[in-house]
């Protein structure tokens, strides 16, 4: 095993990122009216919505840091080449001592400020979504839970739903290398779900964010196979890295019918 060395940042390559996705879905208008890049819905999966390469090089970095300092993982002197892994990628850390933590009340402040420039998009989607009938897009504040799961090269989630003691309305943060989430419907709820027969996979990216709520977050389980690879946007098959997910929740007002599974041994039932 490769020695750990101090906690160092690691270039990010947002702008690598950024040109992916312009050759995949062309060149943005640059003029001043032009709309930011913002939350788009995945087709197939109602209530479920991707931003890609929301987090920019300062955030990535500050919450690199931070997971680095808490031990999550650790840096190895000897990373792996970046330009086999994908830009953006986290090509030199390993899993550390622990690869779960949870976070109630008010959250770490670098998590906080991750999140705070979502914050008025979800809640506007949000409204929007349910069509205004909803108090959940107007709590405050939006979030006060969350989990950290940092993931192996080999690791994976089992097929869940987040538990009822959770609100509704999920926000995840990806970070370190890419993996592929796959959503599938609920046996109970098939009926309320289009073309429930379908799998939906969605690629997830160092600094993209995915957000669930509604029929996304109730009678879809998502899950992440075990692989040693990932299909990139691009069609590009690369290796799978380390990967962090920072999952943030708002625990619902009454947990009397929460449901109780943990997940298996091997796995994780946080996304």
């Amino acid at each position: 095993m490769a020695a750990a060395t101090e906690c160092a940042e690691a270039p990010l390559d947002t702008a690598a990122r950024r040109k992916l996705l312009q050759d995949l879905f062309g060149d943005e208008d640059e003029s001043e009216d032009a709309p930011a890049p913002a939350w788009q819905p995945v087709d197939g999966v109602a209530g479920l919505f991707v931003w890609r390469a929301v987090l920019d090089d300062a955030t990535q970095a500050a919450l690199r840091a931070w997971l680095c300092k808490e031990g999550w993982f650790v840096v190895d002197e000897a990373g792996s080449a970046p330009d086999a892994a994908g830009p953006g990628v986290w090509t030199d850390v390993r899993p550390g001592s622990y690869n779960q933590g949870m976070f109630f009340g008010q959250l770490p402040a670098v998590l906080a400020d991750a999140a705070a420039p979502l914050e008025a998009g979800i809640r506007a989607l949000w409204a929007g979504f349910c069509g205004n009938a909803s108090s959940d897009a107007a709590r405050r504040p939006l979030f006060n839970q969350a989990i950290v799961n940092v993931y192996g090269p080999d690791g994976f989630i089992r097929p869940h739903v987040d538990l009822a003691r959770f609100a509704d309305g999920i926000l995840v943060l990806s970070l370190g290398s890419a993996a592929t989430m796959t959503f599938a419907p609920v046996a109970a709820g098939a009926a309320t779900v289009a073309a429930a027969e379908t799998e939906v996979a969605v690629a997830l990216l160092p600094g993209d964010a995915l957000w669930m709520c509604g029929p996304a977050r109730y009678v879809w389980t998502h899950r992440i196979d075990r692989a040693d690879s990932d299909v990139w946007p691009d069609g590009v098959r690369r290796v799978r890295r380390t990967r962090v997910s920072l999952t943030l929740r708002r625990l619902a007002e009454t947990c009397a019918d929460a449901d109780s599974a943990d997940g298996p041994a091997g796995g994780s039932v946080a996304g």
